[in-house]
């Protein structure tokens, strides 16, 4: 091994333990892992990683309904009205998957969806990847709560003098 390779070998052995130390060994897996599938450099900083994906994944949710909407235009005979109520059901349906009930659960998953044209279509989508998918992305954004449920639960639960405090520290931020 010659220098710069071990001066790369070690700059990436000390950022691996500054990640871990600071993030856990979990999210040093999720960060190896997302970096392994899109080539990236380990120097690159966090934000420009997150950029960098959701450039990829517009560039992909673009595609994908691209294509679509040629196979419905050049196989079916659609034209602007129908594909143009098509895109915005397809940009709807994109958005309910990325949309949270008040108690952070999603309304609805694309494995729900996948999981209903198995069932009635006989279409065997790749299950497996779409609820790995689900879950790589639960336990990257967390969870979150809206502090109207939380004030609910806390009342109903007996503890109204908390759900009270927690009312009053919102209006006063």
């Amino acid at each position: 091994m010659n220098k710069k390779e071990e001066k790369w070998r070690n700059e990436g052995a000390a950022y691996a333990l500054r990640v871990a130390k600071e993030k856990g060994v979990d999210y040093l897996e999720q960060d190896l892992r997302r970096r392994g599938a899109l080539g990236i450099s380990v120097i690159l900083p966090e934000k420009a990683v997150e950029e960098l994906y959701d450039m990829l994944a517009k560039r992909i949710m673009n595609t994908m309904k691209t294509v679509a909407m040629w196979v419905l235009y050049a196989e079916h005979g659609w034209r602007s009205v129908r594909l143009q109520r098509f895109e915005k059901q397809m940009d709807k349906h994109s958005e309910d998957c990325m949309s949270y009930d008040r108690f952070g659960n999603a309304y609805v998953t694309l494995s729900d969806m996948a999981k209903t044209m198995q069932e009635t279509c006989g279409i065997h989508p790749d299950m497996e990847t779409l609820e790995l998918i689900e879950e790589e992305n639960k336990r990257e954004q967390g969870r979150f709560v809206s502090l109207a449920a939380v004030i609910e639960v806390l009342e109903e639960t007996g503890h109204q003098d908390i759900a009270d405090a927690l009312t009053r520290k919102i209006e006063n931020a």
